[in-house]
Parts: structure tokens; sequence; C-alpha cells
């Protein structure tokens, strides 16, 4: 399904280093480069004895958002989760501006980096 995609503020200048120079054609994200960067630079994890994984980066998403009490429909929009029922597809129809601001709420003071 594609959506928009929350992008906490913190993350902005990275991000927009990440994109200097590049065309709008050209991907910014690559899920495979990402899987070979974390294996070549293994990210140890705080809490367990294992390695970062892309995988653990929705993990923590999910987790930390139950933590923070962002446990709603918001929260399953921007997860994707259970987004292809008829629920979702007719009635929910989510404003990105809206989805941001209720995100915002619950993850302001999260430090990322």
């Amino acid at each position: 399904m594609q959506h928009y995609v929350q992008i906490h503020p913190i993350l902005i200048p990275y991000i927009n280093d990440l994109i200097a120079g590049k065309s709008e054609n050209e991907r910014v994200f690559d899920i495979f480069q990402l899987q070979d960067w974390l294996r070549l630079h293994p990210q140890p994890m705080k809490h367990t004895t294992g390695k970062l994984e892309v995988k653990d980066l929705r993990k923590f998403t999910e987790q930390k958002s139950d933590e923070l009490g962002f446990a709603d429909a918001n929260k399953n929009f921007i997860m994707s989760h259970g987004v292809s029922s008829i629920n979702w597809t007719s009635y929910k129809q989510f404003l990105p501006e809206n989805v941001y601001k209720k995100y915002m709420e619950y993850w302001k003071d999260v430090k990322l980096v």
C-alpha cells in the first residue's frame, strides 16, 4: 500500500544530506543497501546480545509506539497494519497532515539520534 510516511523532524537534516545532488528519479533509501550496510557495520543492540537488523526497525516503532500510548488507527496506518480490509479501503481515509499531527503528539520528545 502506498501512503505517506511520517518523518521525525530531527531526521530532516540527515535526509537533506542524503538527497543532496540526487535526481528526482533516484532512490534515497534501498532496503538491500541498508541490509548490506548493517551486515558490514554491525550495530549492537542495547538490551539483547544480538545486532540490529532491518526488521528490528519496525519492531522498535511498534513497541515504542505502544510504550508512548500511540496505539490507535493512526499508528496502524503508519505501520500498514491490517490496512487491506474493507474498513480501511472504504471508510478510513486519513489526511497526511492529521496523521502527522497525531504522530508528533506522541513521538515529538523521543530522542532518535
